[in-house]
C-alpha cells in the first residue's frame, strides 16, 4: 500500500529515522562487526509512544497516538525490502559500515533508484513518485513561477490537472496523505521550504546525489547525454521514461510547462542546474558544434542556452 497514506506500511518518517539511527549505531560499533541486530532487540529499543502521532483527534483535542510497535515493525519490513539495510531472518544491519542517519535522505533516494517500478499500476512507492513527477512538471510552483506549494495548492493542482483514471489507484492526494508526501519529498531533496508549510519544487539536492554516478566515466558531457544518464539513475526528470508516462497519460492540461521538448527545460530542472552552477559543483557552456541546445527557464524571464555540462566535483 502507498507510503504516503498514514495507515500503510512505510508511511512513518519518524519511525524510519528512529529505526535507522539504532541500526547504524549498532553496525558502527566494532564489537558488532559482522553481526546482525536481532529484530526483537531492535523493536524493544525503538518504541517511544511520543514519536508516532496520527491525524485523528481525541475528544480532548489531542492527536491520537498510533501503535508504535506496528509503525516500527512496518518501517523495518518495508524499507528493509528496498535494501536500505541488510534484512535477514537473524536480524538487520547497515549495508555499508559508513552508513549514518545524517545521510539517510541520500541513502533512501539511492535505494529507491535501484528499483524498477510499474509507475501507473504500483501502489507502494509509486504514488509518491507519481506526485513528485507531477509537481516537477509544473513551472508555477518553482522559484520561477513564485507560487509556493502548500497542502491546499497541492490538492487543487492534482484535482484540476490529473486524470485519475489513468492509474489503477486514484490520484487524489487526500488530506491525510499530503503531510507525508511533503515530508518525504522535502527529505529526499525534491522540495525546498520557503515558509511555514510552504515549498518550492526544486530537485537540486536530489540531483546532486546522482552526479558522481552520472559523471563516473567522464567529467564532461553533452547535455542530452547528461540528461540520459541522470534519468538512467532515476527517470523522473525531463525526458525520463517515468516522466513521459505521467505527462502523456496522467496530466489533463500540459500548458503549465514548456511544450518544446528537447529544447526548453522545465523550470524545476533549470533551477537545479543553475543552483548547481552557482555552487560550483558543475559548469555549463554553449559549444559551437552542439547539435542540440537546451534553454534554461530561469526567474525574471531570464533564459540561458547550454549544450555541455562539466562536473567540478563536490560532495553529493
Amino acid at each position: 500500500m502507498s507510503i504516503i497514506n498514514n495507515a500503510n506500511p512505510g508511511s512513518s518518517v519518524e519511525a524510519l529515522y528512529a529505526v535507522d539511527r539504532v541500526i547504524t549505531k549498532f553496525s558502527q560499533n566494532d564489537k558488532n562487526k559482522g553481526k546482525y541486530l536481532p529484530l526483537d532487540t531492535l523493536m524493544s529499543l525503538v518504541a517511544p509512544n511520543s514519536l508516532f502521532t496520527g491525524t485523528e483527534r481525541l475528544e480532548n483535542g489531542d492527536f491520537k497516538r498510533l501503535n508504535p510497535e506496528n509503525k516500527v515493525k512496518e518501517a523495518i519490513e518495508f524499507w528493509g525490502k528496498t535494501e536500505l539495510w541488510e534484512l535477514k531472518s537473524q536480524g538487520v544491519r547497515s549495508k555499508f559500515l559508513l552508513d549514518n542517519t545524517r545521510e539517510l535522505p541520500k541513502r533512501l533516494l539511492k535505494s529507491i533508484a535501484r528499483k524498477d517500478f510499474d509507475i501507473l499500476k504500483g501502489n507502494g512507492i509509486e504514488p509518491f513518485l507519481r506526485f513528485v513527477i507531477f509537481f516537477l512538471c509544473v513551472d508555477e510552483v518553482t522559484f520561477v513561477g513564485l507560487k509556493p506549494l502548500d497542502r491546499q495548492k497541492a490538492g487543487e493542482l492534482v484535482a484540476s490537472l490529473i486524470n485519475s483514471d489513468a492509474v489503477v489507484n486514484a490520484m487524489s492526494l487526500n488530506t491525510n496523505e499530503r503531510h507525508i508526501f511533503f515530508a518525504y519529498a522535502h527529505m529526499m531533496g525534491f522540495l525546498e521550504q520557503v515558509g511555514k508549510k510552504q515549498y518550492f519544487v526544486d530537485p537540486t539536492r536530489a540531483i546532486k546525489v546522482f552526479l558522481p554516478q552520472v559523471f563516473e566515466n567522464s567529467n564532461e558531457l553533452f547535455f542530452d547525454g547528461f540528461l540520459n544518464k541522470l534519468n538512467h539513475c532515476l527517470p523522473v526528470f525531463d525526458e525520463g521514461k517515468y516522466r513521459e508516462l505521467v505527462e502523456q497519460q496522467m496530466i489533463l492540461d500540459t500548458t503549465h510547462w514548456p511544450a518544446e521538448k528537447g529544447v526548453k527545460l522545465s523550470a524545476s530542472l533549470s533551477i537545479a542546474i543553475e543552483r548547481l552552477t552557482q555552487e560550483r559543483i558543475i559548469t555549463c557552456s554553449l559549444a559551437s558544434d552542439s547539435a542540440i541546445r537546451y534553454s534554461l527557464t530561469l526567474p525574471n524571464g531570464q533564459e540561458k542556452m547550454i549544450s555541455t555540462i562539466q562536473f567540478l566535483g563536490g560532495k553529493s
